[in-house]
């Protein structure tokens, strides 16, 4: 049992610390002060967080009632605790927004007593300068939350206050698009922005974006491909409901993403009110994608770990020389989630990567992901955009016997990977009926899953109730 808050820290706009899931908002985890001697490492090692380690070390969620309902939790997984070492950020810069989201809890949040004002730039340089001195390096940081982070009073100083402490963080921007990017975001070379559109015209964006303009969000992503970073990623997300699933809006907007010039369109697939019943895991592979840019991947609500392969074993294949897999699971959205790091074996950025599951190539990408750890310990290689994330459909098949990764380079082609070795729980805590089933139609226990199918998971749905 696993959850991304034993790598994660979320700082609201008031300055405490706190889950990130909506389920787990309103559990506070500790609070950051602008006083001598504040230090992340101490609230680490309180009362709180010693309470979620002996939790999930032992087989069991730290708040029972509340876990259980979380997006995050990953019944499938062993603890990953990387808060001694490494840490991402979560920042909810303010609660100030000027659309109001049928399914966003903004307004619930107010009314507890929050406001919208700022976060104060000098906590979250406090957060950043303890991990910094405390020898815990910072990953990522996402700019996110509840409001819409680009109306914070002063946004690039947060921006700043991270690049300054931990140059190495990717810095990540979640936004609505309904601000104007030229004085929020400007050229700061911030490393990925994610936009949040969803539909190709007004009458199906304002649906759920209630108070948004189309309009201003076409013009945002125009002016950061005119205006911004040469090096920033501009993704647009694209929640499929049940008013923007039609071939018509879906092609039109792959059209206008390529005359734009994004980086991803990353179509999703939630669980959500309104949920579109045209795309479903079940159905992913029917939605026809036209343009190199685009993709389609289940939401953060089914892609809680559902199992996982332990580390992969070479049989009798290449190894690649400069290059790991980091990440090898299944979630419970059906989707097979292979990450890891690549280059060539001259230290080059390969062509392109190849997935393989049990010899047959299922997908192919480029490594575009900035993986500044690899940089670190590999200074002499081309740069840090070595990472690469694979998302592949695993429909009701059997698990693979084995995944490898063929990289294609100038100085020839070689390989990553080999045989899994699935692991799922015996029995699992998570019991949501408003995700997808895999029709499970029996128990299985953690020896002896490679050639297991995927209707055998026991995962969380109907089948189960």
């Amino acid at each position: 049992m696993d959850c991304r808050i034993l790598r994660q820290v979320t700082l609201k706009a008031d300055g405490h610390l706190a889950c990130d899931d909506s389920y787990g908002y309103k559990i506070d985890l500790g609070h950051v002060a602008d006083e001598p001697g504040w230090r992340l490492r101490d609230v680490l090692a309180g009362p709180v967080y010693q309470h979620v380690r002996s939790a999930f070390q032992q087989g069991r969620v730290p708040w029972p009632g509340v876990c259980e309902r979380c997006d995050l939790l990953s019944d499938g997984a062993a603890p990953q605790d990387t808060l001694a070492s490494r840490v991402d950020i979560l920042v909810e810069p303010t609660l100030a927004c000027a659309l109001a989201c049928a399914c966003c809890m903004r307004k619930k949040v107010l009314a507890k007593g929050r406001n919208t004002g700022s976060l104060d730039p000098v906590l979250l340089q406090r957060l950043v300068d303890s991990c910094a001195s405390d020898g815990i390096t910072v990953g990522e940081v996402t700019y996110s939350g509840q409001g819409e982070p680009l109306l914070h009073d002063d946004f690039q100083k947060l921006l700043r206050a991270v690049r300054a402490a931990a140059p190495q963080a990717n810095q990540i921007v979640a936004t609505s698009g309904n601000v104007d990017f030229r004085s929020t975001l400007g050229d700061f070379p911030v490393d990925r922005i994610v936009v949040a559109c969803d539909g190709a015209s007004q009458g199906t964006y304002g649906r759920y974006r209630k108070g948004g303009v189309f309009a201003n969000v076409v013009r945002f992503m125009r002016d950061c491909r005119a205006h911004g970073h040469r090096d920033v990623h501009l993704e647009w997300k694209y929640i499929l409901f049940e008013w923007n699933d039609s071939d018509e809006e879906l092609a039109c907007a792959q059209q206008l993403a390529d005359d734009i010039g994004v980086d991803s369109l990353l179509f999703i697939i939630t669980n959500s009110k309104w949920f579109s019943k045209r795309f479903t895991v079940d159905t992913i592979t029917d939605l026809k994608l036209s343009s190199a840019v685009a993709r389609v991947s289940p939401s953060a609500a089914m892609n809680a770990v559902a199992a996982e392969s332990a580390a992969l074993v070479p049989d009798g294949i290449d190894a690649a020389k400069l290059g790991h897999i980091d990440v090898c699971n299944v979630s419970v959205g059906k989707m097979l989630n292979v990450e890891g790091w690549v280059l060539d074996d001259s230290g080059r950025y390969a062509d392109h990567l190849e997935l393989l599951l049990d010899g047959i190539p299922v997908s192919k990408v480029k490594t575009t992901h900035r993986r500044v750890d690899v940089l670190n310990v590999y200074p002499a290689i081309e740069g840090a955009r070595c990472g690469f994330i694979f998302r592949h459909p695993v429909g009701d098949q059997a698990l693979p016997e084995t995944i490898e990764v063929r990289v294609v380079g100038a100085s020839g082609s070689m390989k990553l990977g080999g045989r899994t070795g699935w692991r799922v729980p015996l029995t699992l805590s998570k019991r949501r009926t408003d995700l997808p089933a895999f029709q499970a139609t029996q128990r299985i226990s953690i020896e002896g899953l490679t050639r297991r199918p995927v209707s055998a998971l026991g995962l969380a749905g109907a089948a189960l109730a």
